[in-house]
């Protein structure tokens, strides 16, 4: 399975978003679940995530169930740095949240 890191981005957000008191604010951390319309010979795509942090992409890929996208989703980023969490779940075949 790929997926595609981005690497610095974290860094970047972090810097920019700084207090004052020099310890880095939390933030939205949003994740699109979408299943893919398309013809799928492999399973392991079925699903295409993506992972957000306040606007800032820090990943995507692929997956075959909501939750193994999910976790991938959670490992690019720190909890201490999320306030809220939303998850944008499209998908038909699962009946999932």
């Amino acid at each position: 399975m790929t997926v595609d890191f981005l690497p610095g981005l974290r860094d970047q957000y972090a810097d920019a978003h700084a207090s004052k008191k020099g310890r880095p604010l939390g933030g939205i951390f949003k994740v699109r679940i979408t299943e893919s319309a398309g013809e799928i010979h492999d399973l392991r795509y079925r699903l295409i995530w993506s992972a957000r942090l306040d606007r800032v992409l820090l990943g995507k890929g692929h997956a075959y169930h909501p939750n193994e996208a999910l976790e991938r989703a959670q490992e690019l980023v720190d909890p201490e740095d999320i306030d809220d969490l939303g998850i944008d779940y499209r998908g038909r075949s699962v009946d999932w949240l």
